[in-house]
C-alpha cells in the first residue's frame, strides 16, 4: 500500500547507485575501495536486516524519495537562481554596450571639439598678427603721409 503511492521513477534519480534487494549501496559512488570479502559480509547483512524488517526497508525507501523531492526541489531553485543571474548578466552586459558606445561618440565630440578649440586659437593669433602687421603699415603710412605734406 504505501509502495503504491510512491512514483516508480523516483530511484531514477541516481542513476549510479545500484541496490542489492531494494538497499542503495552507494560504495562505488563514493570511490570506497572495499574487499570481495568485506562487501559480502556487508550484503549479508543489509540481506538480513531487510529481511527482518520489511518496514525498515519502506522507511529508507521513503528516506530516500524525501531526498529525491529534495534535490529536485533543491535543482529546480539553483536553475531558476542561474536563469535569474545569465539574465541580468545579459542585462549588464548590454548597459556596458551601451555606455561603451556612448564614451566613443563622446570621445569623438572631445577630438572634434578640441580640434575646433585649436583652430579658433590659431586664427586668433593670425588675426593678432594681421591687427599688428597693419597697425605697424598704418603707422608706416603716416609717417611717410605726413613727411611729405610737412615738405610742401
Amino acid at each position: 500500500m504505501l509502495r503504491e503511492s510512491l512514483p516508480s521513477q523516483s530511484f531514477l534519480m541516481f542513476p549510479k547507485m545500484k541496490t542489492c534487494d531494494g538497499i542503495a549501496d552507494t560504495s562505488t559512488n563514493l570511490g570506497a575501495q572495499e574487499t570481495t570479502e568485506s562487501t559480502k559480509i556487508r550484503r549479508e547483512k543489509m540481506s538480513l536486516s531487510s529481511n527482518e524488517h520489511p518496514s525498515n526497508q519502506r522507511s529508507l525507501q521513503y528516506v530516500l524519495y524525501g531526498l529525491n523531492l529534495q534535490l529536485s526541489k533543491q535543482k529546480a531553485m539553483y536553475e531558476k537562481k542561474l536563469k535569474s543571474l545569465e539574465q541580468k548578466n545579459n542585462n549588464l552586459s548590454l548597459e556596458i554596450l551601451s555606455l561603451q558606445s556612448t564614451l566613443e561618440q563622446q570621445k569623438k565630440w572631445y577630438n572634434i571639439l578640441e580640434i575646433k578649440r585649436r583652430n579658433v586659437e590659431r586664427a586668433r593669433e593670425d588675426a593678432e598678427k594681421r591687427n599688428e602687421t597693419l597697425q605697424r603699415e598704418m603707422k608706416e603710412f603716416y609717417e611717410t603721409f605726413g613727411e611729405l605734406t610737412n615738405k610742401d
